[in-house]
């Protein structure tokens, strides 16, 4: 799978873009119908298209706006489960501007997720909201979005306390039946963001990065290879000038993708602790015990960086890696070593995410 931390709002240049300057009849008709024989086949957005389709699931990011109106391309159709009155009456974020993707690779697609990182008055990046509002609609955010289509769910549906009329979202709910979890939530429906460290940019210390330019020209290392193998993948950037850097709380200069990655590896590791025999279920945060085990976290750079997994001072029940895109990303593969509880009472508790303080 391959979530892109990127928009793709523009159609990229065609070959008749690039022959604009020239006046085509002067060359002769056989280079005309040649070049109507080729088109379809070097237009690079279709090419795009069919590669996202060719067996590889893609989540493609929206890039949403507060302070304006202005909206680029469409929409997709919400999949959060809920009434349209409902939905314009619940307490999250507005957004009043979009700018989505073009429509040839919005339809190849699985699914679509917010990109969006809200700061703290203090500038610095703390928490992300798992859904947003745009109209009577809802949308997910990305690493909430990779994460349901990773698991083949259907929807979302969101959980609400009735405050004086006012309906106060507590959680998101995944999945139904007993397979069903919920995500706990502040009032706006956001999570705090749990950071396992500082940047791996330098380092790799965290999550390895790995050069989109390497991977596109086919210029991997034998470990970058395996690493890239039956994982989740995020597409980002990394250099300043790209305009995704943020400051977070234990560094000033974070890559935006970063912040994604951190929520994806929280919500394929966490899980809930129940007090079995007072038959109380309680959410509590993601802290995996270093002796049972190791995760690896992979990170694709457009700026030209690779970060591949290692080992962290906590690590839980789980273990990951990621594989190879056409642009490269972030990737975990895990495996859960959760199991359902039951009370004394006869019931059954599910594995479920971490708790939002």
């Amino acid at each position: 799978m391959v979530g892109f931390d990127i928009t793709f709002p523009e159609p990229d240049r065609s070959i008749r873009d690039l022959l604009a300057p020239i006046d085509l009849e002067t060359l002769g008709e056989g280079f005309n119908t040649t070049l109507a024989e080729i088109e379809p086949q070097i237009d690079s957005d279709k090419f795009f298209a069919n590669v996202m389709q060719s067996g590889i699931d893609v989540v493609l990011a929206i890039n949403f706006n507060p302070q304006t109106d202005a909206r680029y391309n469409e929409l997709p159709d919400s999949i959060v489960d809920i009434a349209p009155e409902l939905a314009a009456g619940i307490t999250v974020q507005d957004m009043s501007g979009f700018t989505g993707n073009i429509k040839v690779l919005q339809d190849a697609a699985l699914g679509n997720g917010s990109m969006n990182q809200a700061p703290d008055a203090d500038g610095l990046v703390r928490r992300v909201p798992l859904v947003i509002r745009f109209g009577e609609s809802l949308y997910p955010t990305l690493s909430l979005e990779m994460f349901r289509v990773y698991n083949f769910l259907e929807s979302y549906q969101l959980v609400t306390q009735n405050y004086n009329g006012l309906e106060v979202v507590t959680a998101v709910r995944l999945g139904s039946g007993a397979g069903a979890f919920e995500i706990p939530t502040d009032g706006l429906g956001q999570v705090i963001v749990p950071y396992v460290g500082d940047s791996s940019l330098l380092n790799d210390r965290y999550f390895p990065y790995i050069s989109a330019t390497d991977v596109l020209q086919d210029n991997l290392t034998d470990s970058e290879r395996e690493a890239l193998t039956n994982s989740l993948v995020l597409v980002g950037t990394s250099a300043p000038g790209l305009g995704d850097i943020r400051a977070m709380p234990l560094q000033q200069v974070y890559p935006g993708v970063e912040v994604h990655a951190n929520m994806l590896n929280a919500l394929l590791n966490s899980v809930s602790v129940v007090d079995v025999q007072a038959g109380l279920g309680g959410w509590w945060a993601f802290c995996p015990d270093p002796c049972t085990g190791s995760q690896s976290v992979n990170v694709i750079s457009l700026s030209g960086c690779c970060v591949n997994g290692c080992d962290f001072a906590h690590a839980c029940c789980c273990s990951g890696v990621v594989q190879f895109s056409a642009v490269g990303g972030l990737s975990v593969r895990f495996q859960s070593g959760s199991d359902a509880a039951v009370d004394s009472a006869g019931h059954r508790y599910e594995p479920h995410l971490w708790l939002s303080f």
